[in-house]
């Protein structure tokens, strides 16, 4: 900055960092020094001296006698006789002290006076950069957002915002400004980078004396931005030399077998992708259903397709969750998943369950399949019938255009208004008191399905164990019996004590595994 009273800013501290305040300079003047000749017929020349208040330079006389005059209120002079003249004698030399801007002559004992011209300012003025602020990814209040510093000055690097002087992404929030590898914190003043020094003289060790500013006239510093969620990146984790089809067909170049970043919020209903960018083929050219998601290439899934962000269910301690603020990619993981147990049970001729258990997750698959172009929920009760019950009931939700899901439980209290509809596990009716965190949960883990051709399909999974009260709790070698049900026009009701549509048609059987 400069001009009269500019001021170096002191910056303040910020996250516990306290950054240094601009170094001292010793007082300059320039010239720094002038010579006179008082003695001498020519005079004194004219001279002009730049710099601050405060700012000293020395005048040093060779010969004969200078009076000083008009110096008050301009600068102060040593080494002057005093009296009625302020005279420099021959051989002598005076310290001038800036006081303000102006001018003052000196007047030698032969020859022409010259006027001496106080000019405030910088008699060193530092570079000036332009700083250039790249958002990113980001947004910023204009764009490209540019200014101005001298090498010695502070200036505020912007804040997180759609304001003046501000920058902003949609769901992330900056966290500073990266140049190599400085970072300067939003809002505290940031140094605009030191101008590079030469390299020592390999001959002599010497290093060249600095002349002028040599680092670039131009920064760029870039926004560091920090997601709100999870940023998850999918990839299809097939290897270039082999296919991988899109939903027409079309084999993606591997440019394109990876989705760009998006933030997803474990409070919300987000779900992990329920398809890949594309999908590696079988011998017969037919796309492989897709497993689950791993943290890794060659990694295990860690996710179901279309399971919720917000469960987080990792098998293993050795697996960290995906933490809030945080990048990760998301590794695709083909083929059947491994099961056992399986039951495909044709309740009647439009309504089909299907049963299985996958052993890595040690989870249930329940599929329910509707095929007369209808549309309603279709529901499963375990071990049961009817009261008590456990249920699991689906549905497709048209207004959303998506499938739904419910974990159920149907205690055959006549008093409850709901009576003798299932209610929800979380329903306030049934909440079983003392703050257990397995109780009274929905236990649902993830919803898929399609409708397709006049056939919905809807698949649910569910942990065999739970360890919720109300929920049916499934070990191995065992036989429970089952009660499937469906209606074929009405939609599951997900008020609290809400009276249901009876079913259309329902079946019984004997389940195990």
């Amino acid at each position: 900055m400069k001009g009269i009273g500019a001021v170096v800013a002191i910056p303040s501290v910020a996250l516990g960092l306290l950054m240094g305040a601009s170094p001292a300079r010793a007082a300059s003047a320039s010239p720094a020094s002038v010579a006179v000749d008082c003695g001498i017929t020519g005079g004194v020349v004219d001279t002009t001296i730049t710099g601050r208040v405060g700012d000293t330079a020395v005048l040093m006389n060779t010969s004969g006698t200078c009076t000083l005059s008009s110096l008050s209120g301009v600068v102060t002079a040593t080494n002057l006789t005093g009296g009625s003249n302020d005279e420099l004698a021959s051989g002598t030399t005076s310290t001038l002290t800036i006081v303000a801007a102006g001018a003052f002559t000196v007047t030698p004992s032969a020859g022409t006076a010259g006027t001496f011209t106080v000019v405030i300012g910088d008699p060193n003025p530092a570079p000036e950069y332009v700083i250039t602020f790249d958002a990113n990814g980001g947004d910023c209040s204009s764009n490209p957002l540019v200014i101005t510093a001298a090498a010695r000055d502070w200036y505020a690097a912007p804040t997180d915002g759609t304001g003046s002087f501000q920058c902003h992404r949609d769901d992330y929030h900056l966290i500073g400004w990266s140049h190599g590898s400085t970072i300067a914190l939003p809002g505290a003043a940031a140094q605009v980078p030191d101008i590079v020094l030469p390299k020592p003289d390999p001959a002599t060790g010497t290093v060249p004396e600095v002349k002028h500013a040599t680092a670039a006239d131009h920064v760029t510093l870039y926004a560091v931005w920090v997601p709100d969620g999870v940023e998850i990146t999918y990839d299809a984790n097939v290897a270039a030399q082999d296919a991988c089809v899109d939903g027409a067909g079309n084999n993606l170049p591997p440019s394109q077998r990876t989705t760009s970043k998006r933030v997803y919020y474990a409070s919300s209903n987000h779900t992990v992708a329920s398809t890949a960018p594309c999908s590696p083929v079988d011998a017969a050219g037919s796309p492989l259903p897709l497993k689950g998601w791993a943290l890794s290439g060659d990694g295990d899934p860690v996710f179901i397709p279309g399971e919720s962000i917000a469960k987080q269910r990792f098998r293993s301690s050795e697996r960290p969750g995906l933490e809030t603020g945080k990048t990760a990619t998301l590794y695709a993981k083909w083929g059947n998943s491994e099961s056992y147990g399986s039951e495909y049970w044709v309740v009647d001729d439009n309504f089909t369950v299907r049963y299985s258990v996958d052993t890595a997750t040690q989870e249930m698959l329940l599929t329910f399949t509707l095929t007369n172009g209808k549309s309603g929920w279709m529901g499963l009760t375990f071990n049961e019938f009817m009261f008590p019950g456990d249920s699991i009931v689906a549905w497709w939700d048209d207004e959303a255009g998506q499938p739904m899901a419910l974990d159920l439980y149907n205690p055959g209290i006549p008093e409850l208004s709901s009576f003798p509809a299932p209610l929800q596990d979380t329903n306030p009716a049934i909440m079983v008191p003392g703050g257990d965190p397995y109780y009274n949960k929905d236990n649902i883990i993830s919803v898929d399905g399609s409708q397709i051709g006049g056939v919905t399909t809807i698949t649910v999974r569910r942990e065999l164990i739970t360890q919720d009260i109300l929920d049916f709790q499934i070990y191995p070698d065992q036989l429970f019996h089952v009660v499937a049900a469906y209606n074929d026009s009405v939609g599951w009701n997900t008020e609290y004590d809400a009276q249901q549509a009876e079913h259309t048609a329902y079946g019984a059987d004997t389940w195990g595994f």
